[in-house]
Order: structure tokens, then C-alpha cells, then sequence
């Protein structure tokens, strides 16, 4: 039988261990990109580089302004969706 929800290996969050393990080696990089020893200085041109680009654009206005919901549109070529066009499927487990 398939297991639903509880724990589940790998399943949540990172540890801190992983978490700073994974910052240590993004300032590494990014030191050896921008070719300076403090590391606040390098985020900081790293920052200035990413606002330049459409995706970091987009991002600091997200985060900064609040990303605007989501819509989808469930209509098909101007028609609404009847529920006659949606099939169900049985599936034939036993639960």
C-alpha cells in the first residue's frame, strides 16, 4: 500500500547544516567572480549585476512590491468549460 502524507524521507525543509554549507559555497563563488575579500561587497555587485536583468527585475519587484496573483483563464476559445468535456477516471487500487 502507498503511504499518504506523514514523514517521508527527504520530504521538508533543509537542515541549517545544509543551509550554511550551501551560503559558504555561494560566497565562494561569488569571491571568486567579483574578486573581493568581504563577502557583503561582493553580494552587493553581485545585486547590482541581477537588477540589470529582466528576471532580476522582475524578482526585486516582486519582493519588494508583492507579487500580483495569478489568473487562469478555464475557458476553451472563448467557451466555458462543461462538465460533460471533463472525464473521470476509476482507478482499480484498492486504498
Amino acid at each position: 500500500m502507498a503511504e499518504r502524507g506523514g514523514a517521508r524521507k527527504g520530504a521538508g525543509r533543509k537542515t541549517k547544516a545544509d543551509e550554511l554549507k550551501a551560503n559558504i559555497v555561494l560566497k565562494k563563488a561569488l569571491k571568486s567572480i567579483y574578486s573581493n575579500e568581504e563577502d557583503e561587497v561582493n553580494v552587493i555587485a553581485f545585486l547590482k549585476d541581477f537588477i540589470k536583468t529582466p528576471k532580476g527585475q522582475l524578482f526585486t519587484a516582486e519582493h519588494l512590491l508583492g507579487k500580483p496573483k495569478d489568473k487562469v483563464d478555464i475557458t476553451t476559445l472563448g467557451d466555458a468549460l462543461q462538465p460533460n468535456q471533463i472525464t473521470f477516471i476509476k482507478s482499480n487500487k484498492d486504498d
